[in-house]
């Protein structure tokens, strides 16, 4: 039932992405801000200076520059915000504080002029399957639906693969990936999404936290790729019991090790368990079960 990573837990933690950019309505990347999961800035306490720091190395980043400023004191938050909550950090080589100490040298993996049409080439992949899945178009909670479902059937399962930048690109990942993403689109669209996974004895699995109606709940969208390829809702809206009761983990955390501590909700889309496709119309999610029987929730 869950697959075995072929990377080392700390490297998936380090490599997997909480979120990303929060949508500022305007055309271009650089426009945008950017934004982490709030449970990871709260929880390790990252101040705001270290935030603002984070937001200039994107910017720097995106802009392909090689040098960006911040005190150098801020790098370990800086770090951790940058490779868990920006994709573009995948095609970074390095960050290395300067010589003199007054500021921090970006090392890319391509020359300037590919860096940048990388960077346009995920900003209008990422604005093409924003559209696709209803940004502006639709309520919350029903871009929050569409943009499971495609995360869930575009996604392949491929183990060699662990972020969300390769994930949009390419169209292939691993659990992290599938989360990563998940998360990433709702951040881009305003809406926060938590990223925990589930350490057990025969690999790691990957979850996202995101709220319907203020009430949290559970996604995972690579078991609905993994168990019926991405066309039903089976994963979709877990309550935590859920998580536990279909033998999915052992226990939640959040990417920071903490505990994900039990949270109540009101089961809204506990009968969705079971379903391998399903239909959305004014209001209304009609799924069929795999046992051939068929339910309704009310959206």
């Amino acid at each position: 039932m869950k697959k075995l990573f072929s990377v080392i837990l700390t490297v998936i933690l380090v490599a997997s992405l909480l979120s990303s950019c929060t949508s500022s309505g305007t055309d271009e990347f650089a426009d945008l801000s950017y934004t982490a999961d709030s449970y990871l800035i709260d929880s390790n306490h990252i101040s705001e200076s270290a935030v603002r720091a984070y937001e200039a190395l994107c910017d720097a980043v995106i802009a392909g520059d090689e040098t960006t400023y911040f005190n150098s004191l801020l790098i370990q938050d800086v770090n951790q915000l940058f490779y868990t909550s920006f994709p573009l950090n995948a095609l970074v080589e390095k960050i290395e504080l300067s010589a003199d100490g007054s500021s921090y040298e970006i090392k890319y993996k391509n020359n300037l002029e590919e860096h940048k049409k990388l960077v346009e080439e995920f900003r209008k992949k990422t604005e093409k399957i924003m559209d696709k899945c209803g940004f502006k178009k639709m309520s919350d909670k029903e871009y929050i639906l569409n943009v499971y479902t495609y995360v869930a059937k575009n996604i392949k399962i491929d183990f060699s693969y662990t972020t969300a930048y390769d994930a949009i690109m390419s169209g292939v990942g691993s659990s992290s990936s599938f989360a990563s993403v998940f998360e990433f689109l709702l951040q881009q669209a305003g809406i926060n999404a938590s990223h925990i996974y589930a350490p057990a004895a025969d690999g790691v699995l990957f979850f996202s936290i995101a709220e319907i109606d203020g009430e949290e709940y559970l996604f995972a969208p690579y078991n609905e790729q993994d168990k019926n390829g991405g066309n039903g809702l089976s994963y979709f809206g877990m309550t935590y019991n859920d998580a536990f009761g279909l033998n999915l983990v052992d226990s939640l955390k959040h990417t920071n090790g903490n505990g994900v501590a039990p949270f109540e909700n009101s089961n809204r889309f506990s009968s969705l368990r079971g379903t391998d496709k399903y239909t959305y119309k004014d209001g209304v999610i009609t799924a069929d079960k795999k046992n051939g029987e068929q339910t309704t929730v009310n959206f």
